[in-house]
């Protein structure tokens, strides 16, 4: 059964609420920890000097909510 009356949903913030993230030497987008998994992705634009943060949400999995997030 997926959350939101059938819609997939994906998480995006404008500052980290849980976990931690990849440390620096990581690569474009850094991956936030929580519980020894990944959780989510911290992602910079090119312009843009502060990051968005993007989790799965309901009806989608962590591996497919970064592709597309990305579009």
């Amino acid at each position: 059964m997926l959350g939101m009356g059938g819609i997939l949903t994906i998480g995006v913030a404008k500052k980290l609420l849980d976990g931690t993230l990849c440390g620096r030497a990581c690569k474009n987008p850094r991956e936030v920890w929580l519980n020894n998994g990944v959780f989510g992705y911290e992602y910079s634009t090119s312009g843009s000097g502060r990051p968005i943060y993007v989790s799965a949400g309901d009806g989608i999995s962590q591996n497919k909510q970064w592709p597309l997030s990305r579009k």
